[in-house]
Parts: C-alpha cells; structure tokens; sequence
C-alpha cells in the first residue's frame, strides 16, 4: 500500500476522488484543503480523508480494507497536517454505527443526533472553550449567534431588542473563516459597536457554533437532507453544551426573508431549541426606508460598488471605518449564517 498526499487535490485526483466517494455514498465537499489517500499496490484508491482546516471530512474506505490499520494511518497523517497548521484537536463528523471505530482511534463524542456525530480528538473541548467565556450573571441570560459580515445596524437594532428581554446577552459572533472580513476584524468591530451596551458579553463561536464541524453539509449528497442534519447537529450541541452550562434560556434571531439556509435554520430552532428549555425570539429586520431591509448582502454589494455615502445609514461607525480602509473588488466565499 502507499499513501499519497495532495494540498489540494486537483485536477484527475480530485475527480477520481469525487467519484471514488460517490460510490461510497458520500459527496466532496470543496472546503477541503488537504487530502491524503491509500492505493494498493496495483494503484488503485482505496481509502481517502480530508481536511477542511483541522475538521475531517470525506473519510472513505472499501468494504474490503475496513477494520484495518488504514483509517488510523490516514488519521494519523492528518493530525499530523492540522497540527502543523497550529490546530490543538481535530474534529470530525460520521454516522453513528462508525462511533466505536473512532473512538479506538482516540476521538471522543461531542454531540450525536440519530443521523450524524460530531467527535473530537481529545475528551475536554467543549469544556475549555466555555471556561474562556465570561460566566453569566443572575437573572435572564440569552444569546445571538452571528457572522456579521459586516456588522450592520440590522445586527445593532436586533441586539437592542434582544437586551430589553434579557439581564445578560451573549452574542457569539461566527469564528468560521468563510467571510469577506476575518474572523477577528469581525469580532472586534462587534466590540467596538457594542461597547456602550451593558449587559453584551461579545465572544467568538469557537468551532461549536455554526461552523464546518456544526454543519456535514458533505454528508450527504441531497442538499436538504444534509442541510436539515447539519441544524439538527448545531441547535442539539448548543443546547446541550453551550445553552445548558449558561443558563442560556432565550435565544434572538431577526427574520430572514433573503438566504434560504438561514430562513431554514431558524425555522429549526423553532422546532428543536424549546424541546431543550430555550425559546426563541425572531424579531421583524430593520427596514432602510423603501430600499428594503437591512441585510449583508446589500451592505456588501455597496461595499464592492464603493457607495459609502450610501452604506453611512446602514452600517455602525466601526463597520463603515473598516470598510473604507478595506476596500474590495469582488465576493470571495461567504459564510454559514448571515
């Protein structure tokens, strides 16, 4: 057997890869930014994993090489990679029936629906990522999870509204490298726009909020069905790990009548999140007069267009001073929630 490694995989390796996991019932996902592989000695592929930044994803073995040492020496390689890249742990998403392969491989369960699993390599990660966070005070503690790309005054009237319901507010804002702006420019123009609010506690989402480890949107070839587990996946995790620890009791969305993922999303936590003693708040957007709601995405489009005269109402004074001094040209890939 050989193993060979591709940063990415291109070209005739990525389509043999594609169609090697078609046949196993799985989809590629383009995030990936790593991928080692096993050939036998004839050369043909027998097994696969990737990496999209340190979550593994597109693990696939033949029927007839699995139980072996394959899937532990791929694994090994790619901590191996994250580790290099800085990451402290490795994540990764499987079904269920595979729980007890990956824990011989040193991964340990995170959050499980019927469906899907998340598992992490070290036992303790949901728990040092909270000890990081600011314990919640008495009385009412509730929470927004946002991307903020850019922070826009969409975002500020529905922190304002969600503050009048609550004593403490956690807003989480979206640590996932998939924006126009990084993760923590984003973090720090939310800060700078909230830092006269009391009672806003501002933190990064860390992987367990809304991120390629939360969403297996390669899981499963039908859009919807991977879409409807990666929610399932995210909203169970908060609310075991994240809400219940907290005391997080309300959580505050804004209506989403533009992205389709993110209207679909909230429409689940309208289902899942009281099961667990949350409820969920939407509040109607924030209108910018007859031009239609406030959202991202037009902030965004401004923001390429150059209009800043234009973005001065839509946008807090942080947002609007980044944007200036970062112009861009066009729309690189977007994240998970607006």
């Amino acid at each position: 057997m050989n193993m060979e490694c591709h940063a990415p995989a291109e070209g005739p390796v990525l389509q043999e890869l594609k169609d090697f996991l078609q046949g196993l019932g799985l989809d590629w996902d383009d995030g990936n930014t790593f991928t080692a592989l096993m050939r036998d000695d004839s050369g043909r592929l027998i097994a696969t994993a990737s990496l999209d930044g340190h979550v593994v994803k597109c693990v696939g073995v033949l029927p007839a090489w699995r139980g072996g040492e394959i899937t532990g020496q791929l694994m090994t390689r790619l901590r191996e990679e994250a580790r290099s890249r800085g990451a402290e742990s490795m994540l990764l998403y499987t079904r269920p029936e595979h729980q007890n392969a990956f824990e011989r491989l040193g991964f340990y369960l995170v959050e499980k629906t019927d469906d899907v699993m998340l598992m992490e390599d070290r036992p303790d990660g949901v728990a040092r990522w909270l000890e990081t966070l600011p314990r919640p005070q008495k009385g009412i503690v509730g929470a927004i999870v946002a991307n903020c790309n850019p922070m826009t005054n969409g975002h500020l009237y529905l922190i304002q509204k969600a503050r009048l319901l609550c004593d403490q507010l956690y807003l989480f804002v979206v640590s996932e490298e998939k924006s126009e702006i990084p993760a923590a420019d984003r973090l720090e123009i939310v800060r700078q726009a909230t830092a006269d609010m009391p009672g806003v506690v501002v933190c990064p989402s860390g992987d367990y909020l809304v991120s390629a480890a939360t969403f297996p949107d390669y899981f499963l070839p039908d859009q919807d069905d991977a879409q409807r587990l990666g929610c399932e996946l995210d909203l169970k995790l908060f609310a075991h790990q994240i809400a219940a620890p907290l005391g997080i009791s309300r959580r505050f969305v804004g209506q989403e009548p533009y992205s389709p993922l993110t209207s679909r999303y909230n429409l689940c936590m309208k289902e899942i999140l009281p099961e667990y003693g949350v409820s969920l708040v939407e509040f109607s957007r924030l209108r910018a007069g007859d031009k239609g709601y406030v959202n991202a995405a037009t902030v965004r489009q401004l923001w390429r267009d150059g209009w800043y005269d234009a973005l001065t109402a839509m946008v807090p004074d942080a947002s609007l001073s980044y944007m200036k001094a970062h112009p861009i040209a066009e729309a690189p890939k977007t994240g998970y929630i607006k």
